[in-house]
């Protein structure tokens, strides 16, 4: 998903922005396919007068009722484009298709008011990277008439816009093309639509991807244009075969050399095991950060062709941020890849990713991608970096050696353990190392804290916000000003103690879960308000390392904020080491698992320091946060968990953070709350145990949390649960009313729970604690709610002592015993 996210923010980019380059011919066979791509034209002589057409891709449907279609000329043998054209009023076109799953038809009604589309068009570009011509011969086929002097009329008026169209996917359509992708059914359909209802929107149908339906829009212009996602989901074929989108290569065993210059230039040798998982030929597509350029690529010591396209790269980083987006990038194969044989490739890349701020604090802007991957799958990884001596590295596995030479510092660093990826960072540390058993912490920190920075990333921990009715000098500290304390910022003052107790979380954490990937953690200070968790590396923001009185005075004495940098972001990145790095989430519908996992983690760490009332404290702060006013009503009615990123939103409160962050948690709570501590932390260890080093989905955690259920819970397979929670919105009102009729020994407890608040489809089970008068255990009852009261009637021998609806905060609500 994120490699065709960033394939759309450069199509739709380069169709307002970027201009058309001219190349030289004499190029190797991608870029052949470039030239031929800037130069391509709309072919007068297939231009054709069409009625009662249809044309049909998986889970799409297009009717050509009366108009016109103009096909672009062959580029490679291949009719990659075709332009549909209304010229009279009765001319008209219609593009139909239902997503295949409840939750989606949910988010496409969200947002553009309709679950399904059966939209009438008067214009669309088409993109094929195969099938164009079955297009054409249908055409044909149907009596079809050429109409060149139509043609020249449509080529002179529309030929730039379907070369800029075609120009902005020159690597995917070279890609197809070399890989003869249309033969194995893996070409993509790509469709630029002018609705009559909708505006200006788009579909995509990409086979390689694991959801091969896209529909959306661009929002805003030129470089701060983003994708909206109206719906994204999987073609009804690939849910009934159940089938992956497995890599046709993998990279592992990387061996990385990089060479910082002073200036702060990368320069980075990377080598890898290639691995065909099936006969590739032509071309293989890797990512990298856009800011990279690679200037040599080899396989098996041949050098390969580089190809990657021409638009400014700049345009393609999805409006910039922390984490660029990958940009793919074509290496041409000498030979093909056949199954199970493995190579050596050799990629050389180099660029300016590391960023200098105003007091001398460095900033690593794109941490994932600053080398060229395949996916992230488990690798052994080795690294080599050479850097300026004043400076010291903070980066993954053991040290193998460390030393300075000709004034670079050469430090040398294995894993033990394979991992998905690898970060690193630089600066004029100061260093200090803590051991817990056999767990190791090194803590790096800047003498000073840059107070101009403040960042914004995909995989981060930010603060919960602090609901709108507090002072407006509390609200959402997502962005914090250093620059407002009084007295210097001293960042390594607290550096020991904050090893410490990222060294005793860790041991505990690896004493319940088991043991994680690597046993020695980096510590890398971070400007800005928030925390990155990588596999033996964490970014701690520097709000982290002030001292009590520092951050008191930065955070105004908001209680939850201080909290969040004192106790929990740094658990919460540790958490990671196994919620995210060692289990992972299988898709970006899954990416709430791993956040929420590693935020109750740290919920649980906080609980065993200051006690149940602390973590109580927290997840009321959440609710809050959760039913800030929001869209449509509140912020957590944005979109169902599931949605993953595509919750995001441009503004000071994103719904995307508050809902991952606090209804994660709260979902994870209620799980805790439903199984038992007991059961709930065999289940964590056992998690761990069965999915270490492999995905996990939405539906094989929920399987595996079902296991740990009490007997005679009332949802024993948790469908309810799930489908309420996670693939669901709203937060309900919850009202109690009890009635005790007779005397003892003979006494009957009615209990009746009203909801309200929510539609009238949701539904979930409330647990009500009774207490026996005279004590005892407590008897507990479920109760299923739903838009009518629903009531329990118990027979007791006495009168209850007390009873309370989803005691212990069992359940999310707005509801007085919630």
């Amino acid at each position: 998903m994120p490699r065709l996210r960033a394939a759309l923010a450069a199509l739709f980019l380069t169709l307002v922005a970027s201009p058309l380059h001219s190349q030289d011919a004499s190029l190797p066979p991608a870029a052949t396919i470039g030239v031929a791509i800037h130069k391509m034209e709309l072919d007068s002589d297939a231009c054709y007068r069409v009625r009662d057409l249809s044309f049909e891709r998986p889970e799409l449907r297009f009717f050509f009722a009366d108009g016109w279609l103009i096909f672009a000329r062959p580029v490679a043998g291949h009719r990659i484009a075709a332009v549909y054209r209304a010229t009279e009023s009765t001319d008209d076109a219609e593009i139909m298709l239902r997503p295949s799953n409840r939750s989606e038809r949910a988010s496409l009604a969200h947002s553009a008011g309709t679950p399904n589309i059966d939209e009438h068009f008067g214009m669309a570009m088409l993109l094929f990277t195969g099938g164009g011509e079955d297009l054409l011969n249908a055409v044909r086929e149907n009596g079809g008439k050429p109409s060149p002097e139509r043609g020249l009329l449509f080529a002179s008026d529309l030929g730039e816009v379907a070369r800029r169209l075609v120009s902005g996917m020159e690597v995917r359509i070279a890609h197809d093309v070399l890989s003869n992708a249309s033969g194995q059914g893996e070409a993509l359909f790509f469709a630029a639509i002018a609705g009559k209802t909708l505006g200006l929107f788009n579909v995509v149908y990409d086979p390689t991807a694991y959801e091969q339906i896209l529909v959306g829009k661009v929002q805003g212009k030129a470089q701060e244009a983003t994708f909206e996602v109206w719906s994204s989901y999987r073609t009804r074929a690939s849910l009934r075969a159940n089938a992956s989108v497995p890599l046709d290569t993998t990279l592992t065993n990387y061996r990385i050399e990089t060479a910082i210059d002073p200036d702060l230039k990368l320069h980075v040798v990377t080598r890898a095991s290639l691995r065909a998982q099936r006969r590739v030929e032509g071309a293989l597509a890797i990512e990298i950060s856009p800011r990279m350029s690679i200037t040599e690529a080899r396989i098996d010591g041949q050098r390969a062709e580089v190809f990657r396209r021409e638009a400014d790269r700049s345009a393609i980083t999805g409006g910039g941020g922390v984490n660029s987006l990958n940009e793919s990038v074509l290496i041409g194969l000498p030979a093909p890849l056949e199954v199970g044989q493995t190579h050596e490739i050799e990629i050389r890349n180099e660029g300016y990713l590391i960023r200098k701020t105003s007091e001398g604090v460095f900033f690593v802007e794109d941490r994932v991608n600053w080398y060229p991957s395949r996916g992230q799958v488990f690798s052994i990884y080795d690294l080599v970096f050479r850097l300026p001596k004043e400076y010291l590295l903070a980066a993954p596995g053991d040290v193998v050696e460390e030393k300075v030479e000709n004034n670079l510092r050469v430090v040398h660093l294995r894993t033990t353990q394979p991992i998905r990826l690898a970060g690193f960072n630089i600066g004029s540390y100061q260093h200090v190392q803590v051991k817990r058993g056999d767990y190791q912490v090194d803590m790096y920190a800047n003498s000073k804290a840059d107070p101009s920075l403040t960042s914004h990333d995909q995989h981060i921990l930010a603060i919960p916000p602090t609901p709108a009715s507090q002072p407006a000098s509390h609200r959402d500290p997502g962005v914090v000003d250093l620059a407002a304390l009084d007295a210097p910022v001293n960042v390594p003052a607290r550096m020991a103690e904050v090893g410490a107790e990222i060294a005793e979380e860790f041991e505990w954490m690896a004493a319940r879960f088991g043991p994680p990937p690597l046993k020695r953690i980096a510590i890398s200070p971070i400007p800005g308000s928030f925390g990155q968790g990588f596999p033996g590396l964490i970014y701690l923001s520097t709000v982290t390392y002030l001292d009590d009185a520092q951050r008191k005075a930065l955070l105004r004495k908001d209680v939850s904020a201080e909290t969040f940098y004192n106790s929990i972001i740094h658990a919460h990145e540790t958490a990671h080491q196994w919620w995210g790095n060692l289990v992972i989430p299988a898709t970006y519908h899954d990416d709430w698992i791993s956040e929420a996992l590693a935020n109750y983690t740290a919920m649980l760490v906080l609980e065993q320091k200051r006690g149940a009332k602390t973590l109580d404290l927290m997840l009321d702060e959440y609710r809050r946060g959760l039913l800030m006013p929001g869209k449509p009503t509140t912020v957590e009615s944005s979109g169902p968990i599931s949605w993953g990123y595509r919750l995001r939103e441009n503004g000071t409160l994103d719904p995307w953070r508050v809902i991952i962050y606090g209804k994660g948690t709260w979902i994870v709570h209620m799980l805790r709350r439903r199984m038992g501590d007991d059961s709930f932390m065999r289940m964590l260890a056992s998690l761990r145990k069965r999915f270490e080093y492999r995905t996990i989905s939405t539906e094989e955690f929920r399987a595996q949390a079902a296991m740990f259920l009490p007997l005679g819970d009332p949802d024993p397979s948790l469908e309810t649960f799930f489908d309420t929670w996670v693939y669901g919105t709203g937060v309900p009102t919850l009202e109690m009313s009890t009635s005790v009729k007779g005397k003892a020994p003979e006494v009957t407890l009615t209990v009746t729970v009203r909801q309200s608040g929510v539609a009238e489809d949701f539904v979930a089970e409330v647990p009500v604690e009774i207490r026996p008068a005279g004590g005892g255990k407590p008897i507990v009852r479920w109760v299923h709610t739903s838009s009518d009261p629903a009531t329990i009637v118990l027979k007791l021998k006495a009168p209850p002592q007390h009873v309370e609806l989803a005691p212990r905060m069992a359940v999310l609500s707005r509801g007085k015993g919630a």
